[in-house]
């Protein structure tokens, strides 16, 4: 279940520059979701593979169940939900997993 090293970089980085956006901002907008939503599903180094796809379809669809509902219930925004999937896309179901537990444990405690 690790993931994988090429997934690591592209992430960190990118959720960096959005929590520095959204900090500014208030939004989280799509010209910065999108194209790393759309290469979540190509990260294999350009190819879609099968089992890569798999693995980003269902990231992308764990994050669209857990922070749709969250969504819904008007707890996080659509850009929230939005940068979840695009998350999910690149580090899979099971890592996604993990960080919404430990995103959701660190929230508990500041409160």
């Amino acid at each position: 279940m690790n993931m994988h090293s090429i997934a690591w970089w592209p992430t960190l980085t990118f959720l960096a520059i959005a929590t520095v956006v959204d900090i500014h901002s208030r939004r989280i907008p799509n010209w910065l979701v999108l194209p790393f939503l759309a290469a979540g599903c190509h990260s294999e180094h350009g190819k879609l593979r099968q089992e890569r796809s798999g693995k980003s379809m269902g990231g992308i669809a764990l994050a669209a169940a857990v922070a749709g509902i969250l969504c819904w219930l008007r707890g996080m925004g659509m850009g929230d939900l939005k940068l979840c999937a695009a998350v999910g896309g690149w580090i899979g179901p099971g890592q996604l997993g993990i960080a919404l537990v430990a995103t959701a444990s660190r929230a508990a405690c500041w409160r």
